[in-house]
């Protein structure tokens, strides 16, 4: 249930920024990709959960930064265009993260805060999250 959360997450940002924008960006996963890479790398180095939350959105947000107004907009109004350039994109990055980490599942550690909670309350929070982001009649 909690992937089910997670991948609800990451379509509602696809379906966000095509609905708004009419860009379609097939990136939006590998920028999320990214963030966790980033994320999980400074966690380790610092030793903070929030440290790396920060890291990972500052990431995310540059990477994503730089494909809107570097890449984006040589193909605007091209559909096809843009799916071809977003893959793209998201493969150099996938690659990226993948020669750089492996391919091998990475766990952070558990905050102090949830330490000793039960999983089903992490996951009731990380559901509340995921529904935050849903908006009825959008």
């Amino acid at each position: 249930m909690t992937f089910a959360a997670l991948l609800f997450i990451v379509a509602s940002g696809f379906t966000l920024i095509f609905g708004l924008l009419r860009i379609v960006n097939l990136a939006h996963g590998a920028l999320y990709l990214v963030g966790g890479y980033i994320g999980f790398s400074v966690a380790v180095r610092t030793g903070s959960f929030v440290l790396g939350g920060l890291g990972a959105m500052i990431a995310a947000a540059i990477v994503g930064f730089v494909l809107s107004e570097g890449l984006l907009p040589f193909v605007r109004g091209h559909e096809l265009r843009q799916v071809l350039l977003t893959l793209g994109v998201a493969f150099v990055l996938d690659d990226t993260c993948a020669g750089d980490l492996g391919g091998d599942s990475l766990t952070v550690l558990i905050p102090e805060i949830f330490r000793g909670v039960r999983s089903r309350v992490r996951d009731l929070f990380i559901r509340v999250i995921a529904c935050s982001f849903w908006s009825p009649g959008a």
